[in-house]
């Protein structure tokens, strides 16, 4: 059980840090929150970021740092 604890943990410390990196862009926090479950990103397909980072693990979180990077610099 122990496993699946440090799984869950780990899953939310890494969508935590994502959600961290984009907050700036919003208004408050739930803002940004809302935007890692729900906001369709063509980038990736229309898949979310929490899709992405499910879907692909270490891969997608490296995926979406990518992709907040190219936004920051108005390169997408």
């Amino acid at each position: 059980m122990s496993d699946l604890k440090d799984k869950v943990y780990i899953d939310n410390d890494i969508w935590l840090k994502v959600i961290d990196r984009v907050a700036p862009w919003f208004n408050d926090r739930d803002d940004a929150i809302n935007w890692f479950f729900y906001q369709n990103l063509s980038y990736f397909g229309g898949a979310t970021a929490e899709e992405v980072m499910t879907a692909r693990r270490e891969r997608g979180y490296r995926a979406l740092l990518e992709y907040i990077e190219l936004k920051e610099e108005g390169k997408l």
